[in-house]
């Protein structure tokens, strides 16, 4: 079984400002777990900001499908696999949904349990990559997990 970790961004609709609209993350979630629960991938969406982390449990083959559907959504841009690795028994076993307000003590701990599943299996692609999840994971005063400092990342 595979874990497989995707950053992206969301492309928010015209008028929305720079807020991203709750209505629109809890419509790209259910999307994305409706077709994930046909493929029997399990996993967890959290979003920070226009960045969003996806990560996935499941069949290697069939998280590829999923990525290749989430490339296809006009809504994200910039999908990224960011740490791709085997894992013996799913740490993520059904999907759920909270909101966490940020720099609640809640969110602290979910961006802690994330950060603590990624460390030292992250592998950058391109700095864009460093650079979101520098952003993603910085709201709760977080280090990148087990990645080389952007600063140090050489472009592509």
């Amino acid at each position: 079984m595979k874990r497989v970790v995707c950053l992206g961004t969301m492309l928010l609709p015209p008028g929305s400002g720079s807020a991203v609209p709750s209505n629109f993350i809890i419509s790209l979630y259910t999307e994305i777990r409706n077709f994930a629960d046909k493929k029997s991938v399990s996993g967890t969406f959290a979003v920070a900001d226009k960045i969003f982390m996806l990560q996935l449990e499941g069949d290697n083959k069939k998280i590829a499908g999923l990525i290749r559907h989430l490339n296809m959504d006009s809504r994200m841009i910039d999908v990224s696999v960011v740490a791709n690795y085997s894992v013996d028994d799913r740490t993520l076993p059904e999907w759920k949904i909270r909101v966490v307000k940020t720099g609640s003590a809640d969110r602290n701990n979910l961006l802690g349990k994330l950060r603590d599943m990624l460390q030292g299996h992250i592998q950058l692609h391109k700095p864009a990559d460093g650079h979101r999840l520098q952003r993603f994971f910085q709201a709760a005063g977080y280090p990148v997990p087990g990645a080389e400092p952007v600063s140090t990342i050489s472009p592509a």
